[in-house]
């Protein structure tokens, strides 16, 4: 796997960065059996129609975009609780497996109010 980390937006000269990499990795690492080498471009913003016109995400490179700050404090306390009912159902919280430093830390974050 070849990891390209750009601190722009997606432009689609990263793909023919990447290229000769994957190249090298299939030609040179590769084992016999492997799947061949994929690659991940992480960029500040990525263009969904530009990436869908170019088929990037149809072959063996993948684009992804990372945070460049912080979403608002609310938008997170949602994701915590959307995490946390998930593990919830799927699991009983008296038997919880994660550690108890973790359960408590969500209990704290999450309005336990609004899982109801």
């Amino acid at each position: 796997m070849a990891i390209v980390l750009k601190l722009s937006s997606f432009d689609p000269a990263h793909k023919g960065q990447i290229e000769p990499h994957l190249r090298w990795l299939d030609r040179y690492e590769r084992r016999p059996g492997e799947e061949p080498p994929i690659g991940l471009i992480l960029c500040g913003e990525k263009n969904h129609d530009q990436i869908e016109l170019l088929q990037i995400d149809r072959g063996e490179i993948r684009v992804a975009e990372y945070l460049v700050e912080l979403p608002p404090r609310e938008m997170r306390n949602g994701l915590l609780l959307c995490l946390f009912v998930s593990y919830t159902r799927r699991s009983n919280l008296n038997g919880c497996r994660f550690l108890p430093e973790i359960k408590d830390f969500m209990l704290q974050v999450v309005d336990l109010s609004q899982l109801r």
